[in-house]
């Protein structure tokens, strides 16, 4: 559904930094980060391989510790930074009967028979 994923980009994209923890990636493990786990993948045209943001650890102050390959960076976020990682397939399906653009739509046929 293209509102659920409006929301969802949308507010991954304006999620603010609380603290840059590290300035580089180094040792992931001791932020309870890991590869293809709880991580979301931005696919971006005329780029290879995709941008890709992991979630690790909970802080103690219940913020949640990522990395950004794109900055290359450990940092602390909001708690409610991590909520994206609770949506599931089911939710960004199109649930219309009908996904027509009506602009596109020049006669309506109608038969009951």
């Amino acid at each position: 559904d293209a509102e659920t994923v409006e929301r969802f980009v949308g507010g991954l994209l304006e999620t603010k930094i609380l603290e840059i923890v590290r300035n580089d990636s180094g040792d992931l493990g001791v932020y309870g980060i890991e590869e293809g786990k709880r991580e979301v993948a931005f696919y971006v045209e005329g780029r290879d391989t995709p941008l890709v943001l992991r979630f690790g650890n909970v802080a103690e102050d219940g913020s949640a510790l990522a990395q950004f390959t794109g900055r290359d960076v450990i940092a602390r976020l909001p708690a409610a930074s991590r909520d994206v990682l609770a949506l599931g397939p089911d939710e960004f399906r199109d649930r219309r009967l009908l996904p027509i653009d009506l602009d596109m739509v020049d006669r309506i046929r109608v038969s009951d028979a």
